[in-house]
């Protein structure tokens, strides 16, 4: 088999069939059909979907109900044009998290039928009723006040806060001029009338301090004595100013104000699941460990791995001091080893997108990226003609001679370059 054989074999992209499949999400049975009809029925003029289900799954976070019975409704809205996602993604959970809290209230006059009506009906019925409270949470609210400072370290602060009004002031000061953390332009009350006017903390406002306060305490991190970081672990909320979820070098900076007010009882999701990653800090992931969904670890003191882990998703631990992966690595989507001192990758590492940087060496990536594989291409060359009468023990011996050539090929031929460049991106610039 000659070079042109060999980019054949490249160009016809067999081999990476199963990888691409393994990569792609199923989503489960969740809302199959439901959705299925949904995306046949909101077409284009050329008669394709306006939506498809990777869109779809991602919007799973914004419907707060344990079988995500809003998603048809949401995916109807969008559709439709009467509401953009992810620019309303927090104010629709909002919203949902509070048509929720209305429902068994006897007093609530509203509609019990969201799918009765739109997105702007809804935030009408959250304008209106939005304040309203059942007895028992009156009764609730009555017996909370107050803020109270729980932990100190450093220039850190964690405050538990119980009480409604507490908890829209300091949600106000976390905005205003005087806060450090805070870097976009100062605002105070009565510059906004909602919180969706520019997608900030919610909780300055009554109704939604109301909504959160509902499940537990609201914990806010304190930074040189100013707001910088909103916590309800209960609701999975690991807020910064921006009302972006933290990332783990953050969790780890905060760590050691925040780690006993974690409620023994919660399973931690959404972006409280961040807090998670700290065990990798820590040393105590055991080797072997499955990892479902994406870990991020930049930016952060990680100096090892355990060996055999398996990520089914990306891992970020760009910019952190290690210098070398762990044998058995695993990851079914992106793994971002820029910034690091990794000057060498294991010979059984799995990864089928990367972002890398020096010292790691080129000719290092092109050889992972040729036996990865390397075993799709046998199949192809034991198939050639040219072999086709010869025993299985001689195609054997032949494979074992050409696979020198075949590699020096991946090393050298200006096509398979720009095959591994699509994949194995070096970040800062082209090689």
């Amino acid at each position: 088999m000659n070079s042109k054989d060999v980019t054949t074999l490249i160009q016809d992209g067999q081999w990476a069939e199963g990888i691409v499949d393994a990569l792609i999400d199923g989503g489960g049975a969740l809302l199959e059909d439901r959705i299925d009809d949904l995306l046949a029925r909101y077409v284009n003029d050329q008669g394709k979907p306006l939506l498809d289900r990777h869109q779809i799954q991602g919007w799973y976070q914004y419907d707060p109900t344990p079988n995500k019975k809003y998603i048809p409704w949401i995916i109807r809205e969008v559709a439709e044009k009467r509401m953009k996602l992810p620019q309303h993604g927090h104010e629709l959970r909002d919203a949902l998290l509070t048509f929720e809290r209305l429902l068994p209230i006897p007093a609530y006059q509203g509609t019990r039928d969201l799918y009765s009506t739109d997105w702007k009906g809804l935030k009408g019925i959250v304008a209106r009723y939005g304040e309203m409270k059942s007895k028992s949470s009156q009764e609730r609210e009555k017996r909370q006040s107050g803020v109270k400072v729980v932990a100190k370290s450093g220039n850190l602060s964690c405050l538990r806060i119980t009480d409604v009004q507490s908890l829209n002031n300091w949600s106000w000061k976390a905005y205003s001029a005087e806060n450090p953390n805070w870097h976009g332009k100062a605002i105070k009350p009565g510059d906004v009338k909602d919180p969706f006017e520019d997608s900030l903390w919610c909780t300055r406002f009554p109704t939604y301090a109301t909504t959160y306060l509902q499940s537990g305490p609201f914990n806010m991190v304190l930074k040189d004595g100013y707001p910088y970081v909103g916590l309800v672990f209960t609701k999975g909320e690991a807020q910064d100013l921006n009302n972006h979820g933290i990332t783990t070098a953050v969790a780890e900076e905060i760590w050691p104000v925040v780690k006993d007010e974690i409620p023994k009882n919660v399973t931690l999701s959404r972006n409280a699941k961040v807090f998670e990653n700290i065990r990798f800090l820590e040393g105590s992931v055991e080797p072997g460990t499955v990892i479902e969904g994406s870990v991020d670890l930049s930016g952060t003191r990680l100096s090892a791995l355990p060996d055999n882990l398996k990520v089914n998703g990306s891992l970020d631990i760009s910019g952190t001091a290690l210098k070398n992966l762990p044998s058995g690595l695993t990851v079914t989507g992106t793994l971002k080893i820029n910034g690091t001192g990794i000057t060498d990758l294991p010979s059984d590492l799995r990864v089928e997108d990367m972002e890398w940087s020096p010292p790691l060496d080129w000719t290092k990536v092109k050889a992972l990226y040729y036996r990865l594989r390397q075993e799709e291409m046998k199949v192809h060359y034991l198939q050639h003609p040219k072999l086709g009468n010869e025993s299985p023990e001689a195609k054997e011996r032949e494979w074992i001679k050409f696979q020198t050539s075949l590699a020096a090929f991946f090393q050298n031929d200006p096509e398979v370059d720009k095959n591994v460049r699509s994949v194995y991106r070096m970040v800062g610039g082209a090689k």
